[in-house]
């Protein structure tokens, strides 16, 4: 009778682990931010989050998007610890170039993966496309914000060229990142941020649940060498 309790409880264990959603805003979606590149009328947008006391890894980004026009490969998606005109290439955790865009629905779009994240950190996700075209960033009627423990929502921005506001040279540097150019709630991008592994310590409680797992399979060994 022991084993199938060790197994139930190495199992439990396991299933700790899994997606951990470190912020998404997934609101219904009512209006439609557009991105343009350097030979339209440019416009990006960006949103920031603060992590807490956790760390993160493997973490992927999306965004809720839509093609308006033909088919788009020109998407770039930033990464950085900083936004706005103090943002520098040195700021820049991950870039993801050419991220195909197709569907003519709103869609939810993988922009970034693999990232791991620091704890007590600032980031901001900027949306750029390389060249002319426009896409659409879905934005919320309502938010409707989930978020991990300690996680907080840092706003979000956009930066359009007939206020000069875009730097189409580096877009996660654009002066429109600031508060005048802020996505006023609840209009802020339908996005997800999640993780598949958290890196933070273990709780207690999985301490204990490990130890009683092991010491019972060590019992179970006694019994069936004797």
């Amino acid at each position: 009778m022991l084993r199938p309790l060790v197994l139930l409880l190495v199992a439990a264990v396991a299933a700790s682990a899994g997606t951990i959603t470190v912020i998404s805003n997934t609101g219904t979606e009512e209006f439609g931010q557009s991105l343009n590149g350097v030979d339209a009328f440019t416009g990006y947008v960006e949103f920031g989050f603060q992590t807490g006391s956790t760390a993160y890894s493997n973490v992927t980004v999306t965004a809720n998007l839509v093609l308006v026009g033909t088919e788009r490969d020109d998407l770039v998606a930033y990464l950085t610890e900083l936004i706005g005109t103090a943002n520098t290439t040195q700021e820049v955790v991950q870039t993801n170039t050419a991220i195909p865009v197709s569907s003519t629905s709103f869609t939810d779009v993988t922009v970034l993966s693999g990232v791991s994240l620091a704890a007590n950190t600032a980031y901001y996700v900027t949306l750029a496309p390389a060249t002319s075209g426009t896409l659409e960033w879905a934005l919320s009627g309502t938010d409707a914000f989930t978020m991990d423990t300690g996680v907080t929502f840092l706003n979000s921005h956009f930066c359009t060229e007939d206020l000069g506001s875009c730097d189409p040279t580096f877009p996660p540097d654009s002066g429109g990142f600031s508060d005048s150019g802020e996505l006023l709630s609840p209009n802020d991008p339908l996005f997800t941020v999640t993780s598949q592994t958290n890196t933070g310590a273990p709780e207690p409680a999985t301490f204990a649940l490990v130890g009683l797992a092991l010491a019972l399979g060590a019992a179970v060994r006694r019994r069936a060498a004797r």
